[in-house]
């Protein structure tokens, strides 16, 4: 299952203010992102796959260092 849940705040009396969301693969959160409500759900939806993208990038730049660095300790 993929989710896109708001987790907050819930508090907020702007109904359409800001909200972090989270992007979900079953129960594995896979990143957040900020949205803000009264963008609408193309804008979220864009977002979310965006945050999507960005994370699995961030995630091969992490993974590359880590050869570089085993690399050069040889």
């Amino acid at each position: 299952m993929i989710a896109i849940v708001n987790v907050g705040p819930h508090d907020d009396p702007d109904k359409l203010g800001v909200r972090t969301y989270e992007v979900r693969i079953n129960a594995n959160v896979v990143c957040t992102f900020k949205h803000r409500r009264a963008d609408g759900l193309g804008m979220c939806l864009l977002k979310a796959s965006k945050a999507v993208e960005r994370q699995k990038w961030e995630q091969a730049s992490r993974i590359l260092d880590i050869a570089n660095v085993s690399r050069e300790a040889r």
